[in-house]
């Protein structure tokens, strides 16, 4: 995995069009913003264009997750379990095991008092409610 930084550290070619500084282009080395810097002095006569350095959000940055906020827990990502009805009226998981239960409630109560979930988040499809998704967060 390539170590990203949280920020991105560049160059800026900015110009005044009367309402303030504008970014017009972010470059990733001083000389190649020198440049352009240039050629826009070169095609717009008469504004002002300046480089300034800039520090912006890297898009490609990914939080770590420190260990002291787990508490001893393992990190567990956004999991979804799909549920169907059956020609019975109740719902049968992914494995094609019959849960008993026919109401949305009955099935999201079960399954989050078996698992120890007690944040959570479900949906259903279709008519009658033939497809429910339970999301754990």
């Amino acid at each position: 995995m390539v170590s990203t930084n949280k920020y991105w550290y560049g160059y800026a070619v900015q110009g005044y069009y009367g309402f303030g500084w504008e970014d017009l282009i972010l470059e990733d080395t001083l000389t190649e913003a020198k440049i352009r810097a240039k050629e826009y002095r070169e095609n717009e006569r008469g504004v002002a264009h300046r480089v300034v350095k800039v520090r912006r959000l890297n898009d490609d940055y990914v939080p770590k997750i420190k260990q002291s906020t787990l508490k001893g827990r393992k990190p567990m990502g956004k999991k979804v379990f799909t549920f169907k009805r059956n020609a019975k009226d109740t719902y049968v998981d992914e494995n094609g095991n019959d849960t008993g239960y026919a109401s949305v409630w009955g099935i999201v109560h079960r399954w989050c008092k078996i698992h120890g979930y007690q944040v959570i988040k479900f949906s259903s499809e279709g008519k009658d409610s033939k497809i429910l998704h339970i999301t754990i967060k």
